[in-house]
């Protein structure tokens, strides 16, 4: 999962045209490798961009604290660019993810607050979506079959399945869309009025093209009974819709939602059955509390078992008490938090925008990944050819995202991944830990 989900077209090379309604204190892209190295204290090390899956001619933009350009430089062949620079400044990667050239649909990514020797990740919608088909086993009884795999959604935000009827004769066969990737991992569960059952078959091998797995070898087994107990929930509180996700070493395989009911000392016990299958199990459970402008939870992962704790621990993020404002003249986000509460120490918002003025519109997201602040976060102003993205006062611009979170490690840790598409695997797998964040409820 990204930070958007519990933390959020194809990818092609570089960013096109002039500066059209870019701002007059847009920096000037003069500053050459060379001379940049010049103004770094110190040896230095250098901070370094991976775009993945590889692409290179992806434009990185390489900034000081200020939006004094350091350096442009394009990713090379294994999707990588690298800079030495002074800490604190800003790294900017443009069109990671697509680019449609029709409509100028462009996406920005911009870390704030790098630090010499960061390894910045930025995962780029895979080269091409493959059809997965599988041919299922039977099973006597069954009213549905549901249909499971990772990778079937980029952006990890929950579990997208498919499901079919049994067939007259034969075995079921349903079909899902993978990105393209090496391996997957297939789930079956077989939904019986007894009860459902499972089978599955982890690593299994896939292509860009198409991909046909059939399992009607394998026998289903009966789901576990899985226990949840929530401790110590707050008492502003009378109900806690959480969601247990299973993660596999290729990402989601499987997510469950539920809503415990608690008792007179706030203590929820609820008991679910799920495939006994991943290496971890994540827990993330809504903690809003009434008075919150935004969305609050707290989440738990461990090793899979039988049985699973969650305990409250009055790790509940600040509250949000005023809607998230975007300044277009500034470039800034401000907001506005509760005195109580845990602080978030991990910051990321998107602003969408567009501008029709020209003779070719121009569209474009902007995300910023950025530390926390209790009341907002600024991006830099962009240089040379990537100056038509900074907003202007004419552009038409709404936030689209803002969320922060409490994570190991916190943003030095975060920054790292903030824009990958592993989340999951990177942060639940194989681990114990837990976390919280909280999302802006955007006005309807």
């Amino acid at each position: 999962m990204k930070l958007s989900t519990v933390v959020f077209a194809l990818a092609v090379v570089g960013c096109g045209g002039g500066g059209g309604n870019a701002p007059a204190d847009a920096p000037r892209e003069d500053a050459s490798p060379e001379q940049v190295d010049a103004r770094v204290d110190g040896p230095g090390q250098a901070v370094t961009v991976t775009v993945g899956p590889p692409l290179a001619g992806v434009a990185v933009y390489f900034q000081n604290a200020d939006s004094t350009l350091v350096a442009k430089v394009m990713t090379d062949a294994t999707g990588t660019a690298s800079q030495v620079m002074a800490p604190g400044g800003f790294v900017t990667v443009v069109d990671a993810y697509y680019t449609l050239a029709a409509l100028r649909r462009h996406d920005i990514h911009t870390w704030a607050d790098v630090k010499p020797g960061d390894a910045l990740h930025v995962e780029s919608f895979p080269q091409g979506f493959a059809p997965l088909t599988v041919t299922e086993p039977t099973m006597a009884g069954a009213t549905v079959y549901e249909l499971h795999a990772t990778g079937t959604d980029p952006d990890f935000i929950g579990d997208r399945f498919s499901s079919v009827a049994p067939p007259p004769t034969g075995n079921p066969t349903d079909q899902l869309t993978i990105y393209n990737s090496s391996q997957t991992d297939v789930l079956v569960v077989a939904d019986t009025t007894d009860g459902a059952s499972y089978v599955y078959a982890p690593d299994q091998v896939t292509n860009a093209a198409s991909n046909a797995i059939d399992l009607t070898g394998l026998t289903y087994a009966p789901l576990e009974a899985t226990t949840w107990t929530l401790n110590n929930l707050p008492s502003d509180q009378n109900d806690f819709p959480s969601v247990d996700y299973l993660i596999t070493n290729h990402g989601l395989v499987y997510n469950l939602n539920f809503d415990p009911a608690t008792d007179v000392n706030h203590k929820a016990v609820k008991t679910l059955t799920r495939p006994p299958v991943g290496l971890a199990s994540l827990l993330a459970v809504d903690v809003t509390s009434p008075t919150n402008v935004g969305r609050s939870y707290l989440f738990d992962w461990t090793t899979r078992a039988a049985a699973e704790t969650f305990d409250y621990q009055n790790r509940r993020l600040r509250d949000l008490t005023h809607a998230v404002v975007f300044d277009q003249a500034t470039h800034a986000f401000t907001w506005t938090e509760g005195a109580t509460g845990v602080e978030a120490d991990v910051t990321q918002v998107r602003v969408d925008a567009n501008r029709t003025d020209g003779s070719v519109p121009l569209y474009w997201t902007w995300d910023l990944a950025a530390p926390h602040s209790a009341t907002g976060a600024v991006l830099p102003v962009l240089a040379g050819d990537a100056a038509q993205f900074n907003v202007v006062a004419t552009d038409s611009a709404f936030i689209e995202k803002a969320q922060w979170a409490k994570l190991p490690g916190g943003y030095d840790v975060a920054r790292s991944y903030i824009f990958g598409r592993t989340i999951f695997a990177v942060v639940a797998t194989g681990a114990t830990g837990q976390g919280a964040y909280q999302t802006y409820k955007l006005p309807q």
